[in-house]
């Protein structure tokens, strides 16, 4: 089905059936149109999305698009406004030069594979994984080497093995400065594109967070709400510890900026050494728990890794 032209309106429903009867799904392209959802719309595809030719798809107001299927951003711009959510219960794949623009504060949720070769420009929330799929069936945020990542409102790892994979060696080009990364899984990482995780210090490694100049901006939160969650080995510039699981926190967790735990957080278990290495000023947050490795560092590192700089820290 090609799609020349539609604007949906107030609370009209679009559905998208099977044609012809019997089909278990169908394929929808919108073949260089423009789709406006408008507010207060519902589109609904049981199927593939195919946009191409540089079509222009817009959900503005509280509107919200439906995928059951893959969403494929061949071309063009998909541009999701305001409160508008979008579902995609399968992978979402954005080619080169096409772009995902997330704005306003609705939700763009991805089942699956979020394979990311164009434009990813978050001011909202996109929401990686879905909890009621097994753990076998990748739900990753792939960064690929031509890729550009660019998020200022939040991203989040549903997963317990959810990962964020990337390619891109342009640091500047995956950008999380002003925004957040929350790790709701168990084992949540940051790899290369391939999913493999260097020693930290590779100069070669395309995984964020891997050496002290290729930092993951913004912060990244840890907030699993039961049992115990692992945090990576990384360079972080802020990082968080929040909800109730427990945080098993490893040696060579290195802080830039601002390290917080908030009142919600589970104890932490701290091994080996936590570096405080920013090149501004720093405050330390006080860990006093009585009891060894609880609530309490077992080894503090206190050093600038850009050695150009100076900085203070205070306790």
């Amino acid at each position: 089905m090609n799609a020349r032209f539609f604007r949906c309106t107030y609370c009209l429903l679009l559905v998208l059936l099977l044609v012809p009867m019997g089909l278990r799904a169908q394929i929808i392209t919108n073949d260089g149109a423009v789709i406006t959802g408008s507010n207060g719309s519902t589109v609904w595809v049981n199927g593939s999305f195919d946009n191409k030719t540089n079509g222009q798809i817009t959900f503005e107001g509280t509107s919200l698009l439906t995928v059951n299927g893959e969403f494929l951003v061949h071309s063009g711009v998909v541009s999701l406004l305001d409160g508008s959510n979008a579902v995609v219960t399968e992978n979402c794949l954005v080619s080169p030069g096409s772009q995902v623009l997330r704005f306003g504060n609705g939700t763009l949720s991805v089942y699956k594979l979020y394979n990311n070769q164009g434009t990813l420009d978050n001011k909202g929330t996109v929401e990686i994984g879905n909890i009621t799929l097994p753990v076998s069936v990748g739900q990753n945020f792939h960064n690929d080497a031509a890729a550009s990542f660019l998020n200022k409102g939040m991203v989040r790892f549903l997963a317990d093995s959810g990962r964020f994979s990337n390619y891109q060696t342009d640091i500047l080009k995956v950008n999380n400065d002003g925004g957040i990364i929350e790790m709701r899984g168990i084992n949540n990482r940051f790899t290369e594109g391939n999913g493999a995780q260097p020693f930290l210090g590779d100069n070669n490694s395309t995984a964020l967070g891997s050496r002290w100049n290729f930092r993951i901006g913004g912060l990244v939160r840890y907030a699993h709400v039961a049992d115990s969650q692992n945090v990576q080995s990384r360079y972080f510039t802020d990082l968080e510890m929040d909800n109730s699981a427990r945080k098993i926190i490893p040696t060579d967790v290195y802080v830039g900026s601002n390290y917080n735990v908030t009142g919600t957080s589970g104890v932490r278990n701290y091994y080996g050494t936590f570096h405080y290495d920013g090149s501004l000023a720093q405050y330390i947050y006080p860990e006093n728990g009585t009891t060894p490795l609880i609530n309490r560092y077992y080894n503090v590192d206190l050093l600038v890794s850009d050695q150009s700089k100076k900085s203070n820290k205070n306790p």
